[in-house]
């Protein structure tokens, strides 16, 4: 647990354990924070039953610009994850603002600052949004899970909200976030039972390998309840730092291989995986790693390592395969790639980034309707609308106030074939009934860490 966890995570949960009603949360937010942070100052609620909507921060009624907040790393290993992250909630706006924007008439821009995540600082999350918070109308994306909580207290006090990217099934019960998909949690308890039920795993070893941190923390306590309700007992779990933060590998993939593990549930970033498998050819430890979705990254098709990720890991993520049209939606973001983002190669962070984005939309659609782009506006939008739609990749997603959230519970396994690394990234459908499923186990995961 990182310090910013410790300090704020109980203050947070005692808050929102009574259920607060729509109103009484939106009254209190306003309460507790000034006018200087808040940029509320001043902010009509004149709008779609005057005509135009007022000022406010992050928006401009002049140019009728919506702007948002992007955290991500651009300077760090991470941004493998991140540039693709980013360039789907781009092309998915430079889609929308050409067919008019929101409500057909305001257009969205992105602003980027480095978060530095990976790198290990911990502060440059809370630095870049300290720059940013008062020229937005909301944070479209915080790439990481310590730095979503760096910045999860500052949240509060300014009333804004923010888009994690980053799974963690905690986000559901932060009353300014605005998470979407099935947390790392679901993902790994489907993938268990799938390993026990689907690919001979029954009364094998099961072992884990995490990141120490909080990334790692959720996909650790998800293994750990899934083999509770499973009944599998886990072998051996092991925690490691990465490499680019001094850390190693060697010592825990020993142990692993030393326990015998049969499957191992990997939670780790993509350069994380590669110093993983490395260690493990080396060492001739061959058992099947079951990747968290952010644990990928399309290099891991090439070369040696590609060879032995064909044979040895699998992915759980959620949605089609890119390029699968019989998935709605599918042609439309391909169309947006085209025109917008030529360059982009087949990436399920693309995607995610672009249906992070479409969700987005929809909350600012509901505030434009409402007539209200101040702070308090976007958050009462939030906080009421019914259900975020997705265009069939994902399952539509009950939504409104914390307390009416429910995330997707449905996972898809892949498998790595590196020769398809041009049409669909390298990532197949493990099997036809490996694509959005829900296991009994899945519908059970708390949404906590």
């Amino acid at each position: 647990m990182s310090l910013s966890q410790s300090r704020t995570a109980p203050v947070r949960r005692k808050v929102l354990a009574g259920g607060l009603a729509l109103a009484l949360a939106v009254s209190l937010a306003a309460c507790g924070r000034s006018s200087d942070s808040s940029g509320n100052d001043n902010q009509g609620t004149s709008g779609g039953k005057t005509g135009e909507l007022a000022a406010a921060p992050g928006f401009d009624p002049t140019t009728k610009t919506i702007t948002l907040g992007v955290l991500t790393p651009t300077s760090t290993t991470a941004k493998l994850i991140s540039d693709p992250l980013t360039a789907g909630n781009k092309a998915f706006y430079d889609q929308l603002n050409a067919s008019g924007g929101i409500d057909g008439k305001y257009k969205v821009k992105l602003e980027v600052k480095d978060n530095k995540y990976g790198s290990g600082d911990n502060t440059a999350t809370a630095t870049a949004y300290g720059q940013m918070k008062d020229n937005v109308v909301a944070f479209q994306q915080v790439l990481g899970t310590d730095p979503v909580h760096s910045i999860l207290s500052d949240l509060e006090d300014d009333n804004i909200i923010a888009a994690p990217a980053t799974l963690d099934a905690e986000w559901y019960q932060e009353a300014n976030l605005m998470p979407i998909m099935a947390p790392y949690q679901v993902e790994v308890a489907n993938a268990l039972w799938y390993y026990v039920n689907k690919m001979d795993g029954k009364g094998k070893k099961v072992c884990t390998l995490t990141s120490d941190d909080g990334y790692g923390n959720a996909g650790l306590n998800g293994v750990k309840f899934a083999a509770g309700k499973l009944n599998v007992d886990l072998t051996n779990t092991q925690k490691f730092k990465s490499a680019l933060t001094g850390g190693s590998y060697d010592a825990q993939v020993q142990s692993l291989q030393q326990s015998n593990c049969d499957a191992v549930f990997l939670t780790s970033l993509p350069s994380d995986t590669l110093g993983i498998f490395n260690a493990a050819i080396s060492k001739n430890f061959a058992p099947m790693w079951i990747g968290t979705s952010p644990t990928w990254i399309n290099l891991l098709a090439a070369g040696d390592v590609g060879k032995y990720s064909a044979e040895h890991y699998v992915v759980a993520a959620e949605g089609p395969e890119w390029g699968d049209m019989s998935v709605a939606g599918m042609e439309k973001m391909l169309d947006a790639v085209k025109k917008y983002a030529p360059k982009t190669e087949p990436n399920f962070y693309f995607s995610f980034g672009y249906l992070q984005a479409m969700a987005m939309s929809q909350i600012l659609a509901k505030a434009v309707k409402d007539g209200d782009l101040s702070r308090d506006g976007v958050m009462k939008a939030m906080n009421s609308i019914g259900k975020l739609t997705f265009d069939g990749a994902v399952a539509d997603q009950k939504y409104g106030a914390p307390d009416d959230r429910e995330p997707q519970r449905e996972t898809t396994i892949f498998k790595v074939t590196p020769d398809t690394v041009k049409t669909n990234g390298g990532l197949t459908l493990y099997a036809k009934d490996a694509m959005n499923f829900t296991s009994d186990v899945a519908k059970q995961v708390p949404l906590t860490n």
